[in-house]
């Protein structure tokens, strides 16, 4: 069955979800629901520890105040878990690998939480909030993309995860988007690699871009023959704007 996923933002600057706003779903044929935990600017830095515990902390409590309203409702989709975003600037970037234990608590904590209230059986996995691999000037390697510090962390995390006999065996998913502006074609590489040459995601749903970027129309195409095309394999491959696998490389075991 197809996913039909809405995208839920909770967080400091964002009213609070209500039971009855759950319930107006009911019948619109949404089948997930993905948390967004927003924070305005405030996300995890590589130096600042006592900054990072502050965020997970409140990640945590935005997600069990959500799941205690969701608990009420008659609408009760599966719900895919939002990561807290760290900040894009060249320092963090580079010291991406600092991050992971946050991260680790994070997904901790949400367990811990939902456990004490009897919801983590609703939780289908976390969503990778981030939406393109840093830093977006720069092409990552197609032999070896964990090599990037951005692709280690997606990697590290999503081992956590979904390993089954250490810790949850949950799925991992992930909404980038397909590039746009000077970077374009690095933004595309980079996603197409993490798609087509990892099994770090379960999931990727892509977003074309041109919501938000009226002139770039080609990448509708693009996304739609990535996942369309009749010569590629049936769970889909990131192309390129020439219509080519990126990387010329296809897994068959995730969804795109």
């Amino acid at each position: 069955m197809a996913m039909r996923n809405l995208l839920v933002y909770i967080g400091r600057q964002y009213d609070p979800i209500r039971a009855r706003d759950l319930d107006k779903l009911e019948g619109t044929g949404l089948n997930a629901i993905t948390l967004e935990v927003g924070l305005g600017s405030d996300k995890f830095r590589y130096d600042d520890t006592r900054h990072n515990n502050s965020i997970v902390d409140f990640c945590i409590n935005g997600v069990e105040s959500f799941f205690r309203e969701y608990a009420k409702s008659d609408f009760q989709p599966w719900v895919w878990v939002g990561l807290p975003h760290y900040e894009a600037t060249h320092g963090t970037i580079n010291y991406e690998r600092h991050l992971y234990k946050y991260y680790r608590n994070y997904i901790d904590g949400v367990r811990e939480s939902l456990e004490s209230i009897g919801r983590w059986e609703d939780v289908r996995g976390f969503y990778y909030s981030m939406e393109t691999v840093h830093p977006v000037y720069e092409k990552i390697s197609e032999t070896s993309p964990t090599s990037n510090s951005s692709v280690r962390l997606m990697n590290d995390i999503s081992y956590y995860i979904r390993d089954l006999d250490d810790h949850y065996g949950n799925e991992f998913m992930w909404c980038p988007y397909y590039g746009f502006n000077e970077n374009k074609l690095k933004i595309i590489h980079n996603l197409g690699v993490v798609a087509n040459r990892t099994n770090i995601f379960d999931y990727i749903l892509i977003q074309p871009s041109y919501y938000f970027q009226p002139s770039e129309k080609e990448n509708v195409n693009a996304v739609l023959d990535s996942v369309t095309n009749e010569y590629l394999d049936q769970d889909g491959e990131i192309v390129d704007l020439d219509g080519d696998p990126v990387a010329g490389c296809l897994l068959h075991n995730r969804n795109a």
